[in-house]
């Protein structure tokens, strides 16, 4: 028989045991009902435990006749939210979410929106599983929150959100018009952000978050889309990214913040991308579809590759190369440049996304290193810029220009910069400067022949031993 002091012994180590067990309670869990007569969650009965939800409980909505849940439990947090049927809209007071896994709606289809506003753990994980689901965040988001899944999360009013916010799958929309928010936000690789609605093309403006993309590819599997319309935050490319392609309706967005490149940038088919801020990186600007990428703002660009679509670079580039049918606009200083197959290549002011008002100043492009023009491409000259007699030109700076079998052509007034201005006979155009020699002539115009214009006059055209001139007959 054990001894009195063995008993006390042993209660003494079992006591604190038993003492924690009674203090560690695992958290319940609350499955909305609906049937308690309205939709109050202080309505037991709502509840299929007939208990009124606690703090740290886990709040589960199934399939209910009774969609509509309102929180009247004002200042509550909870672990977590499950959603497994679509349909529902969480009305009430705002609450906060404590768990690691924050929000899951496991549905396979629709839609489920929550108003209030919820406060997120750091690190919280918002989880909409399945591709064309929609969970929808009525109010700014607090708290450092991760979206998972392959699903939407449309959250308004991110302008005003003040923790990061990471997109590691599936799609983040929302921004709101102003920014005060300097926290960024982070798409992963295979992940997507649009700043909106993805069906309606309107609510995309006024975007000023900072942006970081870390993807894996610029095409097909584990590209990133990001769609913004109007857009003032730093934009940081850290790796691989597709622009555009993904908002249905949206056909263009507008950098005016900072922007860094420093993987490949590839802007989706029948999409235009204006970078209208400061620019650096290492990365490269690709163009292989039908859209637009233009580059208007200051800094400078390593490399960029055009094989089709229209290429517009206003700021230093170290090396550009242009095949297919790629078109490249250029106003800009080149230190190599290739130019190859059918590409076209316009040295003029670069077209804006708001046309000019009035005449534009003569541009001068130039080109560092010997610059080859062969068969198959197209030169274009843009006369009558800045006044009858004005043209933009290039140069090249170093090394030959060669001309080797190339075609010419003179565009119409306007079709480059906005400028509207008609030649004059006996005007006169150097187009292309190379004070290291010029060799080759253009197809079918040999010196002295005549060329008719875009604009329907003749012009001669005249080959030095350093450039090439057109005047109008």
């Amino acid at each position: 028989m054990p001894s009195r002091r063995s008993l006390l012994g042993i209660a003494t180590m079992v006591g604190p045991l038993v003492a924690s067990a009674i203090v560690t309670q695992v958290p319940a869990t609350d499955t909305w009902r609906g049937g308690g007569g309205n939709t109050d969650w202080s309505n037991a009965a709502n509840w299929a435990s007939n208990t009124v939800p606690g703090t740290g409980d886990k709040l589960v909505f199934p399939a209910s006749t009774n969609l509509i849940s309102d929180d009247d439990l004002s200042g509550y947090t909870f672990s977590g939210m499950t959603f497994t049927a679509a349909g529902y809209d969480i009305g009430g007071d705002s609450f906060a979410l404590s768990g690691p896994l924050a929000v899951t709606a496991a549905v396979t289809s629709g839609q489920d929106e929550i108003d209030p506003q919820v406060t997120f753990a750091a690190g919280g994980r918002v989880s909409v599983a399945a591709s064309g689901v929609v969970l929808d965040l009525a109010a700014t988001p607090l708290g450092a929150l991760i979206k998972t899944g392959d699903g939407t999360l449309a959250a308004q009013g991110l302008n005003a959100g003040t923790s990061p916010i990471t997109v590691r799958a599936g799609i983040l929309t929302g921004c709101g018009n102003g920014s005060s928010s300097t926290s960024p936000i982070t798409v992963e690789a295979g992940a997507s952000y649009v700043a909106g609605s993805p069906d309606s093309p309107d609510n995309l403006i006024g975007c000023g978050r900072p942006l970081v993309v870390n993807g894996t590819g610029y095409q097909g599997e584990g590209a990133i889309d990001v769609v913004q319309h109007v857009n003032f935050g730093a934009l940081t490319l850290g790796s691989n990214a597709t622009i555009g392609g993904l908002a249905t309706g949206a056909s263009s967005s507008y950098w005016l913040g900072a922007v860094a490149i420093r993987g490949h940038t590839l802007t989706s088919a029948g999409f235009t991308n204006t970078f209208a801020g400061s620019i650096s990186g290492s990365g490269t600007i690709l163009q292989d579809a039908a859209n637009i990428t233009l580059v208007e703002g200051a800094g400078s660009v390593r490399s960029a590759v055009a094989d089709s679509g229209m290429l517009g670079l206003a700021v230093p580039v170290t090396t550009v190369t242009v095949g297919g049918t790629g078109v490249l606009y250029t106003a800009s200083s080149i230190s190599r440049l290739s130019v190859s197959a059918s590409a076209q290549l316009w040295p003029c002011d670069v077209p804006t996304t708001v046309p000019p008002t009035g005449p534009d100043t003569p541009t001068v492009t130039t080109v560092a290193h010997s610059l080859r023009l062969p068969a198959g491409t197209t030169f274009v000259a843009q006369l009558g810029v800045g006044s009858a007699a004005g043209n933009d030109s290039l140069t090249v700076t170093s090394g030959l220009m060669t001309i080797s079998g190339a075609s010419l052509a003179v565009a119409a007034p306007g079709a480059c910069d906005g400028s509207d201005i008609a030649t004059q006979p006996g005007d006169s155009y150097t187009v292309l400067t190379a004070p290291g020699g010029l060799m080759g002539t253009f197809a079918g115009l040999p010196d002295g022949a005549v060329l008719t214009g875009e604009d329907g006059n003749p012009y001669r055209v005249t080959y030095t031993a350093t450039s090439v001139v057109l005047t109008r007959d």
